[in-house]
C-alpha cells in the first residue's frame, strides 16, 4: 500500500470513527451509567474505570436484568448444553442420503467441539451484554496459531466502529485496541513498527502501551491472488505513524462477527432494550433519591430552638438546627421541629415497583427466567411459547437478527476452518456432497419455540383426526402419517439420525406383511384343521351309536 493509500485509509478509519462518536457515544455513556458502567471507560476513551460510576447506581434492577437478558439469550440461542445447530445438505435428494446424513453429523460433531475448547460461548454472552445495553456488538475471528481454532476476540462498545452495505449488512470495522511493547514486537516483528516503539523496546520499556488501528474492510476489485489481493483487507498500523503500516493482509470472507438488536431504517448501529427504558432507568434512581431525601426528613427533621440558646443560624437540611423568638414572649420556649414534612413513602415505593416491572419487561426477564424451567425440563418449547406467545412474538424479529448476523456467520466460519485442517473429514466426504452447498438450520430454544406455532397446529390436526376416526374410521384414508411425521420434524428441528431411511422402513414393512401373511396362513390352516377335526368326530359319535338305544329314545320322546 502506497502513501497516499495510507492517507486515504486513515481519513476513512477516522470518518467512520468520528461519526460513531457524534451520534452515538454520548447516549451509549449514559446508558453504561445505569446498566453496564465498566463499558464507561472504553466509551470515553478513559486511561483507567472511574470506578465513582459504580457508587451512582442505588438500585441495581437494570444491571440485573441486563445480566438475564445475556445470560437468556446465550442459553435460548446457542446452548453450551443442548444442539443449537444442524448442518444438513441444501439439495433435498442428498437429505435422504444415509452417507451423506452421517458425515455431515461428523462434521457437526466436530463443530461442536471446537467450539466447546474456544472461547466462543464467553465471547458471545458479552456480544449479548453489549447488545442488551448499547444495541450493536462486535468480535473478532483472527486466525493465529497461539490461539484456539475458533478463539475470538471480544470488543466493547467504543472500541470499534462498523461500517455496512447497500444492504445494511455488516461489513467492515474499524477498531482501536492497546497492547505493550512486547506484544507489538511478538506480533509485529520489530522491523515493522515504528522508531519510537523500536527505542522502547531497545531500552526494555516492553510494558509500556501504545494504541494500535486495525481496519477490516471490503476491497475494490479485489482479484483474490494472495493476501494483498483478497476480497477484504485487514490492514494494522501506529496511531501516531502516518506513512508506515504494521501489517497488510487479507481475508477470504469477512471473519468479524457483528449483532445488531434492531436497527431502523437505515441506522447503521442498533438500538437495545436499556435505550427503550432508558427514562424509567433515569426514574428509578431518582426515585430512589427522593425516598432517602424522604426518609431523612422524617426521621432528623430540621428543628427550631430559642435564639437565646446561639445565635442566627438557620439549617433547613435533614438534622439541621435554627433559632427562633418565641411570641409572646412570655411563652415558653420550646424545642420544635421546623418542618413537619408529610412524605408518601408508599405511593414513591409504588412508583419505584413500576419503573422496576417496566425496565425487566423491556429487558424481557420474565421469558428468559422462564428458559430456565426449561433447561432443568420443566418446560417444552411449545408450552414456552404458549405461555409467553406475545413477548416470543415481539423477540422474533431479534431472534431472526441473532441468526443472520451473529450465529450463522459464526457456524460457517467454524465450517470452513474445520474443513480446511480436518483431514479425516476431507478424505470421508462422499463423493456426492462434493462441490454441493450446506445448509444450516438453528434449533436453540427461541429458534423452537418461534416454530412452535407450527407444531401446535399439527397437535391439534392430529387430535382433530383422531376425534373425527372414531366417528368414522374412513378420514384415516386420507392421513397419510408418514407425511406428518416428516413434517412434524422438520418443524421442531428433530435429529435426522433418529429415523430410519426409506429402503430399511419398506424391508422391515415388507417382513412384517409377509409374517402377517404367515400368521394368516397359520390362522386358517388351524381353523380348518379344527373344522375337520369337529366333523370327523361327529361322524365317529353317530357310527357309534346303538341303533336300539336310538329306537327306545324315540319312542320315549312321542317320535314314534
Amino acid at each position: 500500500m502506497n502513501a497516499d493509500a495510507i492517507k486515504k485509509l486513515k481519513k476513512r478509519f477516522d470518518t467512520v470513527w468520528q461519526n460513531r462518536v457524534n451520534d452515538y457515544d454520548d447516549h451509549c455513556a449514559e446508558i453504561a451509567l445505569h446498566v453496564l458502567p465498566v463499558a464507561i471507560k472504553s466509551i470515553k476513551n478513559q486511561e483507567k474505570h472511574d470506578r465513582s460510576a459504580w457508587r451512582k447506581i442505588v438500585d441495581n434492577t437494570g444491571k440485573d436484568a441486563l445480566k438475564v437478558l445475556a445470560a437468556g439469550m446465550l442459553s435460548g440461542t446457542m446452548s453450551p448444553s443442548r444442539p443449537w445447530f444442524v448442518i444438513e445438505a441444501s439439495d433435498p435428494m442428498l437429505k435422504k442420503d444415509i452417507q451423506v446424513k452421517q458425515w455431515l453429523k461428523d462434521l457437526q460433531d466436530v463443530c461442536y467441539a471446537t467450539f466447546a475448547k474456544s472461547n466462543v460461548y464467553r465471547t458471545m454472552h458479552n456480544n449479548y451484554l453489549q447488545e442488551g445495553a448499547f444495541g450493536t456488538c462486535a468480535a473478532l475471528a483472527p486466525r493465529s496459531p497461539d490461539a484456539e481454532l475458533m478463539d475470538m476476540i471480544p470488543m466493547s462498545f467504543g472500541e470499534f466502529a462498523i461500517t455496512v452495505d447497500q444492504f445494511n449488512k455488516p461489513n467492515g470495522v474499524y477498531r482501536k485496541f492497546k497492547l505493550t511493547v512486547a506484544n507489538i514486537v511478538k506480533q509485529f516483528g520489530i522491523e515493522n513498527v515504528s522508531d519510537q516503539i523500536k527505542s522502547a523496546y531497545e531500552n526494555d520499556n516492553t510494558e509500556q502501551e501504545y494504541t494500535i488501528h486495525h481496519a477490516i474492510y471490503p476491497r475494490e476489485d479485489a482479484k483474490g491472488y494472495g493476501a494483498k489481493n483478497m476480497p477484504f483487507a485487514s490492514v494494522y498500523f501506529e496511531e501516531k505513524e502516518q506513512e508506515k503500516l504494521l501489517r497488510e493482509s487479507g481475508l477470504e470472507s469477512f471473519e468479524v462477527i457483528v449483532g445488531r438488536w434492531t436497527v431502523s431504517s437505515s441506522d447503521v448501529y442498533g438500538e437495545s432494550p436499556a435505550s427503550d427504558c432508558l427514562g424509567d432507568l433515569r426514574a428509578l434512581q431518582k426515585g430512589h433519591q427522593q425516598i432517602a431525601k424522604g426518609v431523612d426528613y422524617q426521621v432528623s427533621p430540621p428543628m427550631l430552638i430559642p435564639s437565646y440558646l446561639k445565635g442566627q443560624e438557620k439549617e433547613t437540611l435533614p438534622n439541621g438546627i435554627a433559632y427562633y423568638n418565641p411570641t409572646p414572649t412570655s411563652q415558653v420556649a420550646q424545642v420544635q421541629p421546623m418542618l413537619n414534612v408529610q412524605f408518601d413513602l408508599g405511593g414513591v415505593n409504588t412508583i419505584v415497583l413500576q419503573n422496576q416491572d417496566r425496565i425487566n419487561r423491556a429487558m424481557y426477564k420474565d421469558l428468559f427466567l422462564m428458559l430456565d424451567q426449561y433447561d432443568k425440563g420443566q418446560m417444552t418449547a411449545t408450552e414456552v411459547y404458549e405461555r409467553k406467545s406475545e413477548k416470543m412474538l415481539m423477540l422474533g424479529p431479534v431472534v431472526e437478527r441473532q441468526i443472520d448476523e451473529l450465529l450463522r456467520p459464526l457456524v460457517e466460519i467454524c465450517v470452513s476452518r474445520v474443513l480446511e485442517t480436518t483431514q479425516f473429514l476431507r478424505d470421508s466426504a462422499p463423493p456426492q456432497i462434493q462441490g454441493t452447498d450446506l445448509k444450516i438450520d438453528f434449533v436453540s430454544i427461541l429458534a423452537m419455540a418461534q416454530r412452535a406455532t407450527g407444531a401446535s397446529n399439527l397437535e391439534r390436526m392430529l387430535q382433530m383426526i383422531s376425534t373425527v376416526a372414531q366417528i368414522n374410521p374412513d378420514v384415516l384414508d386420507k392421513f397419510d402419517s408418514d407425511k406428518y411425521i416428516d413434517e412434524y420434524a422438520d418443524t421442531i428441528g428433530a435429529s435426522p439420525t433418529i429415523f430410519r431411511n426409506q429402503k430399511q422402513i419398506d424391508q422391515r414393512r415388507a417382513q412384517r406383511a409377509q409374517q402377517q401373511q404367515i400368521a394368516q396362513q397359520q390362522a386358517l390352516a388351524q381353523a380348518q384343521a379344527e373344522t375337520q377335526q369337529k366333523q370327523a368326530n361327529t361322524i365317529k359319535t353317530v357310527g357309534e351309536t346303538d341303533a336300539e338305544a336310538l329306537g327306545n329314545l324315540a319312542i320315549e320322546g312321542g317320535i314314534v
